[in-house]
């Protein structure tokens, strides 16, 4: 049987995970979709230079692909010149209306003017006359005109002059209206040439679509590399059609390297930004000691596990490189700490750990296994702190050749 003291220390909770180096800075590069795959000239993480092929395109489908994106250049730039010259036209003809209306509209207003000024003088003339005084007929009372209720030649020029002042207010309603239909034509004019101005840019961008599908069929449908670097990912399969999607990913070789882990939650809840671990390439015994931990997340599609980010050192490790990552935190000193091999579990479902209990007898000495129940405060593979009835003077049975229960007589290991 074996026994030990509790100790004041921490807990120390190590927590690894497997991953690959990768480049920081990547470089998608993307084909025009729809294109067919013929081959594939590169594999994951291959270093290759800039100017390498990737992939080459059926040429076949590049041509078929480059004459309907031809006729559909051809289309929009028809369009735009129709909508041009429509525009064109439609902002003369608006100017004509407009000008044409105003002057018409003027020589209106001016003649019903002076149609209405010719009525109301012909009616004061004649009230004048037939009263014999200068009062404006507006400034009647309503008993002193009981003779205009019944004078015919008043009353046909009261209705004149009420004739000539409806033209009148007529004509300033219709320079109104024809002014607004004048301007909304314009408008009109002015959506023409927004119409144009869109279309120019989509023949522009229709341009640029051909001018790809051009230098790609040039170059006989071998997609190159814009950089170097290592290649990270292949995403386009030989027989198959290109998506919108990168094709190929290429890491910088210029870039830094960083490495993620896949770990537990259980393990990665104790880690924190700023932590430091090593990296322990597969098959090489050295460490890449110092990497700084940057990023801590749950896996998107696993959420029982972590996926954590450290940064190496510069010139440190190579893209690609596959190994597990270490990282080591220590907590505070707990009081008392005893091995995890001490702990264990009655019918209660209670923890607890069996320390040794001295006691005298007529025969002398005799030691006796008792059951003292703890409450674990922390604990990780080696090791637990715990809390209870008991000091660091209290001795702990941590193993024995036999099972030993609480109340059993035990005999210590003489050193």
């Amino acid at each position: 049987m074996e026994t030990s003291l509790p100790s004041r220390s921490p807990i120390v909770h190590i927590a690894s995970g497997e991953g690959r180096i990768q480049a920081d800075g990547k470089v998608a590069v993307t084909a025009l979709e729809g294109m067919l795959v013929k081959s594939i000239d590169i594999k994951e993480g291959e270093e290759i230079q800039a100017g390498d092929t990737l992939f080459i395109l059926d040429t076949q489908s590049i041509q078929e692909k480059l004459f309907k994106e031809q006729l559909s250049l051809q289309k929009l730039q028809l369009q735009l010149s129709q909508y041009q010259q429509d525009a064109f036209l439609g902002a003369q003809r608006a100017q004509e209306d407009l000008e044409t209306a105003e002057e018409r509209n003027e020589q209106a207003v001016r003649r019903a003017s002076s149609d209405r000024r010719k009525a109301l003088r012909k009616l004061r003339e004649y009230s004048d006359e037939y009263e014999g005084d200068d009062k404006d007929y507006d400034e009647e009372e309503e008993g002193e005109q009981d003779w205009k209720d019944t004078d015919a030649v008043y009353l046909s020029l009261r209705d004149a002059y009420h004739s000539a002042q409806r033209e009148y207010e007529d004509a300033l309603n219709k320079q109104e209206d024809d002014l607004r239909l004048a301007k909304r034509a314009l408008q009109d004019v002015q959506k023409q040439e927004n119409e144009a101005k869109i279309t120019a840019i989509d023949c522009q961008l229709q341009q640029m679509e051909v001018n790809k599908l051009q230098e790609l069929l040039n170059e006989e449908g071998r997609v190159l590399s814009p950089i170097d670097g290592v290649v990270s990912e292949i995403a386009v399969q030989t027989g198959k059609l290109t998506s919108r999607e990168g094709a190929v990913m290429i890491s910088e070789n210029s870039s830094g390297f960083s490495f993620t882990a896949q770990m537990p939650v259980s393990d990665a809840k104790y880690v924190s930004l700023g932590d430091k671990g090593s990296i322990t390439i597969a098959g090489d015994q050295d460490k890449i000691t110092g990497c700084l931990v940057e990023k801590i997340q749950t896996k998107a599609d696993d959420p029982a596990i972590s996926q954590v980010t450290l940064r190496l050192a510069q010139g440190q490790g190579g893209i690609g490189m596959a190994g597990t990552a270490q990282i080591s935190k220590k907590t505070k000193d707990y009081e008392t700490c005893v091995p995890l091999s001490a702990i264990r579990i009655n019918e209660k479902q209670q923890k607890y750990i069996l320390t040794v209990k001295e006691t005298e007898t007529v025969l002398g000495k005799e030691y006796i296994a008792e059951e003292t129940v703890v409450t674990i405060q922390d604990q990780n593979e080696t090791t637990a702190a715990v809390s209870g009835p008991l000091d660091r003077n209290t001795k702990v049975i941590v193993s024995s050749n036999k099972n030993i229960f609480a109340g059993d007589r035990i005999r210590l290991q003489t050193p």
